[in-house]
């Protein structure tokens, strides 16, 4: 997982567009830790997470389509989503 909340301080931000693109990806982000700590307590809810942070992340790239880190993130989101259904289906 990629943060760069940090790096948002030093840089300029140009346009709402941006604002909006940074929020979608720090929520991005808090959903994918909360799925971390969901996922060995219930599988269900950790894929929720994930399926929402997804969704983040794609609001965000919708908004700054060049957005490394967001693009990275929401690959990793929808691999962890599909190997935790893969566990739920064991189940």
């Amino acid at each position: 997982l990629v943060s760069r909340g940090r790096q948002l301080g030093r840089r300029r931000v140009d346009a709402p567009q941006d604002l909006e693109s940074d929020a979608f990806y720090n929520l991005g982000n808090a959903l994918f830790k909360k799925a971390e700590r969901e996922k060995d307590a219930d599988l269900k809810a950790a894929i929720q997470s994930l399926r929402t942070s997804v969704e983040a992340y794609r609001e965000a790239l919708s908004r700054e389509p060049n957005a490394e880190d967001a693009k990275y993130n929401f690959e990793l989101a929808q691999r962890l989503m599909k190997h935790l259904a893969q566990e739920l289906k064991k189940q």
